[in-house]
């Protein structure tokens, strides 16, 4: 079975500047989402591929430096606005016109460093053994909150004036159990954006990562880095995962 492992990457970041290259740990951000790929593998009897698809030649540079292929991403990918399911299907079909293509991609954010040990290995084991067209990492939610009506509508006077209405709320869970109470249908499930898998039949054809069958993988909650006070969380976090490891 040939599997991808796709890692995307581009220079711009507005909240963080240079964000996929800031030190975390030790090394470059990006290096750890390399790491878990180049340490993944439960199904080797085909091709694995460690690729990264960016725009950035230091990027690039650093990915080289820690084993990584580098694919080079179109600028019209590489914008804020660029969403990221296009840029896996960019990859795939660069491969296969290079003639190989795989079997299953799995995307690794390079945003989100913290996966729990052999948590790649299981999403794989999962979609493998149940069949499944995608799988994703998700973490629970106990309650979750939705608003109900804008929070703001004015009156129809001709001034425009008139005093904004407070918001109403309700509850996904019409009572308040306990976490271990809660029944199926009352929990909810947030992507942690840690690994996606996807069989390139699905991708093929829909042009999306997660669709037909899919499969969740229970994670608990990690840092999605956007801010400078993330990349200092998820810093301690893989500092304090080494310092256990070690002791």
């Amino acid at each position: 079975m040939n599997i991808l492992y796709l890692i995307p990457a581009r220079g711009g970041s507005k909240g963080l500047p240079r964000k996929n290259l800031r030190p975390c740990a030790g090394r470059p951000l990006l290096a750890w989402s390399i790491e878990a790929a180049m340490e993944s593998g439960p199904l080797k009897a085909g091709k694995e591929r460690v690729v990264v698809s960016t725009d950035d030649e230091r990027i690039a540079a650093v990915a080289w430096q820690w084993g990584a292929e580098v694919l080079d991403r179109p600028p019209e990918l590489a914008t804020d606005e660029a969403a990221t399911d296009p840029v896996i299907v960019h990859a795939v079909e660069t491969l296969k016109a290079d003639g190989w293509r795989p079997d299953l991609v799995v995307l690794l954010q390079p945003t989100v460093p913290v996966r729990a040990l052999g948590l790649v290995d299981t999403c794989l084991f999962r979609i493998a053994r149940t069949g499944a067209d995608s799988v994703l990492t998700a973490y629970p939610l106990h309650f979750v909150w939705f608003q109900e009506a804008p929070a703001y509508r004015y009156d129809d006077k001709p001034t425009g004036s008139g005093r904004p209405d407070p918001p109403r709320w309700r509850s996904q869970c019409p009572r308040r159990p306990r976490r271990q109470d809660m029944v199926a249908r009352e929990l909810m499930w947030a992507e942690d954006g840690s690994v996606f898998v996807t069989r390139t039949e699905l991708l093929e054809r829909t042009g999306a990562r997660l669709g037909g069958r899919i499969e969740l993988v229970e994670t608990r909650r990690t840092v999605d880095i956007d801010t400078e006070e993330d990349l200092a969380m998820a810093e301690a976090l893989l500092l304090q995962r080494r310092e256990r490891a070690t002791a």
